[in-house]
């Protein structure tokens, strides 16, 4: 049998032809950071407004930069998060999370769901992100300051 496939061709030859590639993944692009932290997104209330300024503060001190195209699920983390906040005040005003019907039968408390659905939002996002213990372990900590993206805050 003979060898499979065409003959390999130099970098020569495919710099004639065009299709010469630095990379054999094709073009790498650098991810441009932003310079500074921007205005919370509208809608979110307190509880996410807060999040949105230490979730990107925090970022950027474990990244080393927050490019703009996260912004967008940053504010789907922040949002979660508010839910989360307000519906763990509902279920512990409730009683907790499981509750007793008319006819004394224990049963889930439905805001428990929709407080449970928050949580898990928030941690999938959070996930997402490389932001929990787990995903960090491969992250490595920027020390030298001169490198550090970190954002101007005044």
């Amino acid at each position: 049998m003979g060898k499979s496939g065409p003959k390999p061709m130099s970098v020569e030859v495919h710099k004639a032809r065009g299709s010469y590639k630095d990379c054999r993944q094709g073009k790498l692009v650098r991810a441009r950071s932003l310079e500074t932290i921007p205005i919370h997104p509208e809608g979110l209330d307190k509880e996410g407004q807060n999040k949105w300024y230490d979730f990107l503060t925090y970022a950027v001190e474990i990244k080393g930069y927050i490019a703009p195209t996260e912004l967008g699920l940053i504010e789907q983390m922040c949002q979660a998060w508010q839910e989360w906040k307000k519906y763990v005040k509902i279920v512990e005003e409730d009683g907790g999370g499981v509750i007793k019907t008319e006819k004394v039968v224990p049963m889930l408390n439905p805001n428990y769901r929709v407080m449970e659905s928050a949580h898990n939002r928030y941690f999938k996002i959070m996930r997402e992100m490389g932001m929990t213990p787990t995903t960090r372990s491969g992250i490595t900590l920027i020390t030298d300051d001169s490198k550090k993206g970190g954002f101007n805050l005044d």
